[in-house]
C-alpha cells in the first residue's frame, strides 16, 4: 500500500527491519532472506537507488543458485530483476549478457514456449535493437507468437510487443510492414485499456510518429530544380478518427545538403 501511494521511504525502512529478523533467525543464506533481499532491491530500484539495489539483488540471486540450481524458477526470477536493473541504467553493454542468460535460464526452468521466455526474449531485443536489428527482429517474433498463443490476441502484452517491433520496423526503413502492427496494439489498447489510458495514448504518439516519418522520408527525393532558398519549410495534416479526435498537424523544415534535394532534416 505505501509503494502504490509513492510513500517508498517508510516502506523501505520496514523491509529492512525484516531483512535484519530474517537473517538473525534463519541465516543471511536462508531462502527466506533471498526473497527479503529481492523485495527490498526491487523498492531500492524504484526509489532510483540503483547501487543500492544491486547489492541487494546480486545477494538474492546468489542465495537462489546455491540453494536451488541455475536453473530454477526462484534464480531465473532474481537473474531477471538484475536485468531490468541493468536496463533502467541504460547499462546495455553489461545488461545483455544478463539477458541472454536470462532467456537461456527462462527455456530451462520453465520451456521455450512460456510467458517468462517470452518477456525475456523480449528484454532481449531491446538490448540489441541498436548494434544487432536483424536479431532483435528474429526475438520480437518469437515473443510475439508465445504472448499470442498464451496470452491471446488482444492482450495488452502483446500490444508492447507489436509496438516494440512496429517502431523497429520503421527505424529499419520498413514503414508498410511497421504500420499494421501499431495500429494493431493502438486497436487492442483502446479496446482492452480505454482510450484515455497512458498506454493507448503512446501507441496514438507512435503512430504519428510514424506518419511524419514517412512523410519526411516520401519527400526526400522530390526534385525541386528551380527551388533556390537555403531551406524548404513542409507541413502535412492526418486525419484518421480512429487515431485523433482532431486533425493532427506536422512542419518540417528540410536544408539542401550536397545531394538530393530535401536532404538534411533542420528541425
Amino acid at each position: 500500500m505505501q509503494q502504490a501511494q509513492g510513500d517508498l521511504a517508510p516502506a523501505q525502512r520496514g523491509l529492512e527491519g525484516a531483512l535484519a529478523i530474517r537473517e538473525k533467525a534463519l541465516g543471511p543464506n536462508h531462502p527466506d532472506t533471498a526473497r527479503n533481499l529481492r523485495n527490498l532491491g526491487r523498492l531500492m530500484q524504484a526509489r532510483s537507488k540503483f547501487a543500492d539495489a544491486r547489492i541487494m539483488l546480486e545477494r538474492a540471486l546468489a542465495i537462489r543458485e546455491k540453494e536451488f540450481g541455475a536453473n530454477h524458477p526462484e534464480t531465473a526470477a532474481s537473474l531477471d530483476d538484475l536485468c531490468e536493473l541493468r536496463y533502467r541504467q541504460n547499462d546495455l553493454e553489461g545488461a545483455q549478457p544478463l539477458f541472454e542468460r536470462a532467456v537461456a535460464t527462462g527455456e530451462r526452468a520453465f520451456g521455450p514456449d512460456h510467458l517468462y521466455t517470452a518477456r525475456s526474449l523480449n528484454h532481449l531485443a531491446l538490448v540489441l535493437e541498436s548494434h544487432n536489428p536483424a536479431q532483435a527482429q528474429r526475438l520480437y517474433e518469437r515473443a510475439l507468437a508465445i504472448h499470442e498463443r498464451v496470452d491471446g490476441p488482444e492482450h495488452p502484452d502483446v500490444a508492447t510487443i507489436l509496438t516494440n517491433l512496429g517502431k523497429l520496423l520503421y527505424n529499419l526503413g520498413e514503414s508498410s510492414a511497421a504500420r499494421p502492427l501499431l495500429e494493431r496494439a493502438l486497436a487492442i489498447r483502446q479496446k482492452v485499456l480505454g482510450p484515455e489510458h497512458p498506454d493507448t495514448v503512446r501507441s496514438r504518439e507512435n503512430l504519428a510518429d510514424g506518419w511524419e516519418w514517412d512523410a519526411k522520408e516520401n519527400w526526400r527525393n522530390v526534385p525541386a530544380p528551380n527551388y533556390k532558398g537555403k531551406y524548404l519549410q513542409l507541413e502535412f495534416t492526418v486525419e484518421d478518427a480512429g487515431v485523433f479526435t482532431t486533425p493532427w498537424t506536422a512542419t518540417m523544415t528540410y536544408g539542401r545538403g550536397a545531394g538530393n534535394w530535401p536532404e538534411t532534416v533542420i528541425q
